[in-house]
């Protein structure tokens, strides 16, 4: 059986395969004003013309930076850039991490995070072998224990050291899988 560490390291690595799909591209309009994805909305200030190009197009953002300790990353030798599912996945890892009240983001944090975006190859084997959140969840409660009712975690928990050997290990598996500049994860 896979660790934690492992399966939330093999989702990171996962993302950056061309097997997994990126979020459609294609506009929503409610009334007048179309809703887009946040990865878009940047493009679509450019004016209607660029919006017209991109319709019906998929597009795979990549955006944002996420914590690494790795060197090359870390001196701006070797520019990183996470998809937007890892962002997200990492996003609901702090926030399950919130929700627990843990002061930080560990291993069970990112499993979390994996399970409620959901919509990777990683949360469908997960939950294709009968791990579902409840389950993580409710053992994260049992191995840690339940945080004080009036305990506040902090807006962005940090990376325990488990986690970020995760996101490492991670980054360790793009670089040597990968040749062009930069590297999406």
């Amino acid at each position: 059986m896979a660790t934690a560490a492992q399966v939330a390291a093999n989702f990171f690595s996962f993302l950056s395969s061309s097997t997994h799909h990126p979020a459609p591209s294609t506009s929503v309009s409610v009334g007048t004003n179309p809703v887009l994805p946040v990865s878009l909305r940047a493009a679509v200030t450019g004016g209607p013309r660029l919006a017209s190009r991109l319709r019906g197009r998929r597009v795979g953002a990549a955006v944002a930076q996420l914590p690494t300790t790795h060197p090359e990353v870390a001196s701006g030798e070797k520019k990183i850039r996470w998809s937007s599912r890892a962002v997200r996945s990492f996003a609901m890892a702090e926030l399950e991490a919130r929700k627990m009240r843990y002061p930080t983001t560990g291993t069970e944090g990112l499993l979390m995070g994996i399970l409620v975006e959901g919509t990777s190859g990683a949360a469908k084997l997960l939950r294709a072998n009968g791990i579902t959140l409840l389950k993580v969840r409710e053992e994260a409660a049992n191995v840690l224990g339940k945080s004080e009712m009036f305990y506040f975690s902090p807006m962005h928990p940090p990376l325990t050291e488990a986690a970020q050997r995760a996101l490492d290990w991670a980054v360790n598996e793009k670089l040597k899988s990968v040749s062009p500049p930069d590297y999406t994860i």
